[in-house]
């Protein structure tokens, strides 16, 4: 009898620990990036966007390709020109609200400025704030610097970087 029980028993642990499993499964938290499948609601090839408003031509998007999924603008290719015809452009982008994050091959030329390089950015349209939290370089002419991250008020046309190297061409005029 001794033996029955114990394999009665061992049947029942297996039994407690898959039931045990089998829950604990069907809790998880959901990962929305790997489940949920984006449905275009509409796509735009070739385009070419143009924000107004009753004052004035607030920006320009180009691109080979614009799709609206849910709450999310995606594009490839394309070119963002703000209100100072400051020029952001990138392999890919992604617009939620007034927040664009642009990825691969990101390139920022302020006017009349440098001209700035890295693989990811974000930028808040209404408050014309740029930020770069990854390596970038800057070039304009003879000058150039590499830095750890920054941030560009657009307003005021202002830079704040941090850990940067630098190259500067200090030749008279």
């Amino acid at each position: 009898m001794s033996t029955q029980y114990r394999n009665l028993a061992i049947i029942l642990a297996i039994l407690f620990v898959t039931v045990v499993s089998i829950v604990k499964l069907q809790n998880r938290p959901i990962d929305d990036k790997k489940t949920t499948k984006s449905t275009k609601e509409i796509e735009f090839n070739d385009a070419k966007i143009i924000e107004v408003d009753t004052k004035e031509q607030k920006s320009i998007t180009t691109a080979d390709t614009i799709y609206k999924t849910s709450d999310t603008f995606v594009s490839h290719n394309i070119r963002f020109i703000n209100r100072f015809k400051d020029i952001l452009e990138a392999k890919e982008a992604l617009q939620k609200g007034d927040d664009m994050e642009f990825y691969r091959n990101v390139r920022f030329k302020r006017a009349g400025g440098f001209r700035y390089h890295t693989n990811k950015a974000l930028y808040n349209r209404q408050n014309d704030i740029l930020t770069i939290n990854a390596h970038f370089k800057a070039l304009r002419q003879e000058d150039s610097f590499f830095g750890e991250s920054m941030v560009y008020y657009g307003n005021q046309h202002y830079i704040d970087a941090k850990r940067i190297d630098s190259v500067l061409s200090l030749e008279k005029k």
